[in-house]
């Protein structure tokens, strides 16, 4: 079965960019937003509570459904703990029909405690059935629905064990591959990204993510070593590029190439690199 076929989206393979809930990063992006043909939001920035406990749209939520309704841009969700709110996802989902619906492949849940990020899990037997069940809970709001290899700085598992845990968890179910957040693992803890993916189901590959980060304060850590940050605040690596090139040709399901950059980490001197990022992304796509 081809990636088209399964999606079940369309043969299109979008320039994705991630909006930012920040008026002044939306301000100078505004050359991406125009270069994109797709756009992806993170539902959880987009909502307010409201006086009876509930969610409604917040001042970036009103602005990104308007900017649905001008573009007429297709959009795609990509959250942290939304499968916990579907009555506002399923609204969001109305608004602006979804054509997918990733989350962090990490525990943002813990004894009834919110965590800020993502936190490592033991990938066994009991965790795949948790995770089948989740994408289960994703899909009846979104019917496509997948997960994102989310970065750690520690790990409760081999990392090279990761892609069999994908392999279990997504068929059904779609990956959203981000390559820095793959990157930066390889980099702290030492192994052949290359060799990861050999392992992975690019098969299931819809979306690809893009970015930059850093390296941490010599300061952090005894002795002055350096940890790679998922940070989204400098330009995406060369090394980075590279696996993109790789890999986009051997992903048969591939919808979008996304850039990432976080908000309130660039200024107006630095829109013309994130405008070569995005060409560099179109060409990717031009290719595939």
């Amino acid at each position: 079965m081809s990636g088209a076929t399964a999606v079940g989206v369309t043969d299109r393979v979008h320039v994705g960019l991630v909006l930012p809930p920040d008026r002044e990063a939306l301000a100078l992006l505004r050359p991406l937003i125009d270069r994109a043909t797709m756009y992806e939001v993170t539902p959880e920035t987009t909502w307010a509570p409201d006086e009876l406990g509930g969610l409604h749209p917040n001042l970036y939520g009103r602005m990104f459904r308007q900017l649905a309704r001008i573009s007429g841009k297709p959009f795609v969700a990509h959250g942290i703990t939304g499968a916990r709110w579907p009555d506002a996802l399923a609204r969001d989902h109305a608004a602006f029909g979804f054509l997918w619906y990733t989350e962090h492949l990490g525990e943002v849940r813990l004894d009834d405690l919110e965590m800020i990020l993502p936190l490592p899990f033991v990938p066994d037997a009991e965790a795949v059935v948790r995770w089948r069940a989740r994408l289960d809970t994703m899909r009846a709001v979104v019917p496509i629905v997948g997960v994102e290899n989310a970065v750690s700085y520690f790990t409760l598992s081999d990392p090279m064990d990761e892609p069999a845990f994908l392999h279990a968890i997504l068929d059904p179910g779609w990956w959203l591959l981000d390559l820095h957040n793959l990157w930066t693992m390889s980099q702290n803890l030492r192994f052949d990204p290359e060799a990861w993916l050999a392992r992975a189901p690019l098969d299931r590959v819809i979306e690809i993510h893009v970015s930059g980060g850093a390296e941490s304060l010599p300061g952090w850590l005894p002795g002055g070593s350096a940890l790679r940050l998922d940070s989204h605040d400098g330009p995406v690596p060369d090394a980075v590029w590279s696996l993109l090139w790789s890999v986009a040709l051997r992903c048969p399901g591939l919808r979008a190439i996304t850039l990432e950059r976080r908000e309130g980490t660039f200024s107006r001197s630095d829109v013309p690199l994130l405008v070569e990022e995005m060409e560099q992304i179109a060409r990717c796509v031009a290719s595939v």
